[in-house]
C-alpha cells in the first residue's frame, strides 16, 4: 500500500494551528489530479486538517470527499468521473475516468462541484519525450546505479520529472533527483544518475541503488511550468522536515476555495534488467 502525495499536502496544512505568530486554521479542499498520455484522468479530493487533529487511519479515511461531481472537459468532449476504490493507495478512494484519454498537445479543464462550491483548473498534456537508453553501473557488490539518457527538444521550454519502479511493483515513485527544467541543457542530449526515492522505499529494499536480478521500469515525464513549479515546492517541503513544513503551496493551479494541482503528463517508459 502506498501513502500518496495527497498526505504530504495534508501535512503541509498542519502548520496552520493558531499561535502567536501563525494564522488560525482555515478549512480548504485539497485536489491532486492528473491526466497522462494514453491514460484516463484521476482525481483525489480531500479536505485539510488542523495541526491538533487526531491522526489515525480512520481519520485519514474521513478526509476523503466521496460525493463530489468531478468533470473533465476538452474542446470536443466531456466526462463525469466515477468514484472507485483502489487498495494500492491510501486513502482508497479516487475519482477516475473511463472515456477521455490524455493526448499530447490537448487541453483539459477540470470542474469540481461540491457543497455549493465550483472549483476549476486547466492543464495541457505536452508532447511526449523519448528515452534514448537506460543502463546500470556497478557500485559495490550487487548494488547498481540507475542512469538515463534522453534528447531534449531545443524548440520548446521543457520541464521533466523522473519516476521508477521495479517490475513487481504496481506504482511508480519519483526518483532523486525528482526532475529538472531544460534551462541548462536546452536542445542537448543529456544523461542523469537516478536514485530510488528514500521517501518511497520502506521495505528491506530501502536503498538508493538496485540489485542484480532487478527489472526496472523508468518513466520520463514532461509537464507544464505551473505543474513543475508545484512539484518543486513539494520536493522542497519534503526535504526540509517531513510533516512539519510551513505549508507554503503558492504554486497551486486550483481555484479557491481549494489548493493542490491538476496537471498533464506526457511520458515515455523504458524497461531494463540487471543481469
Amino acid at each position: 500500500m502506498r501513502i500518496t502525495f495527497l498526505f504530504i499536502l495534508l501535512m503541509l496544512f498542519f502548520g496552520c494551528k493558531k499561535t502567536v505568530n501563525t494564522k488560525p486554521f482555515q478549512p480548504r479542499f485539497v485536489v491532486e489530479g492528473w491526466i497522462e498520455n494514453g491514460d484516463y484522468p484521476v482525481v483525489k479530493l480531500t479536505h485539510n486538517l488542523p495541526v491538533d487533529a487526531v491522526i489515525d487511519s480512520a481519520q485519514l479515511e474521513e478526509v476523503v470527499i466521496r460525493w463530489a461531481k468531478i468533470e473533465v472537459h476538452t474542446d470536443d468532449e466531456s466526462e463525469i468521473l466515477t468514484l472507485v476504490r483502489d487498495d494500492d493507495i491510501f486513502p482508497h478512494y479516487i475519482y477516475k475516468g473511463t472515456q477521455i484519454k490524455g493526448k499530447a498537445g490537448k487541453h483539459y479543464r477540470l470542474v469540481i462541484t461540491y457543497a455549493g462550491n465550483i472549483i476549476t483548473a486547466e492543464t495541457t498534456v505536452p508532447e511526449v519525450p523519448s528515452i534514448d537508453s537506460v543502463w546500470f553501473t556497478g557500485i559495490a557488490d550487487d548494488e547498481f546505479q540507475l542512469n538515463i539518457t534522453f534528447k531534449d527538444n531545443g524548440d520548446t521550454k521543457d520541464y521533466y520529472r523522473f519516476f521508477s519502479k521495479q517490475d513487481s511493483a504496481k506504482l511508480f515513485s519519483t526518483t532523486t533527483p525528482g526532475g529538472f527544467s531544460d534551462q541548462s541543457f536546452n536542445g542537448k542530449r543529456v544523461s542523469f544518475q537516478l536514485f530510488r526515492n528514500r521517501y518511497s522505499n520502506v521495505s528491506k529494499y530501502a536503498n538508493a541503488y538496485y540489485f542484480r536480478g532487478d527489472t526496472v521500469n523508468v518513466k520520463l515525464s514532461k509537464m507544464d511550468s505551473a505543474s513543475f513549479a508545484y512539484w518543486q515546492t513539494i520536493d522542497r517541503e519534503i526535504s526540509s522536515i517531513p510533516f512539519l513544513s510551513k505549508g507554503t503551496l503558492n504554486s497551486s493551479n486550483i481555484s479557491e476555495p481549494a489548493t493542490g494541482i491538476w496537471y498533464g503528463l506526457a511520458s515515455d517508459v523504458y524497461t531494463s534488467s540487471i543481469k
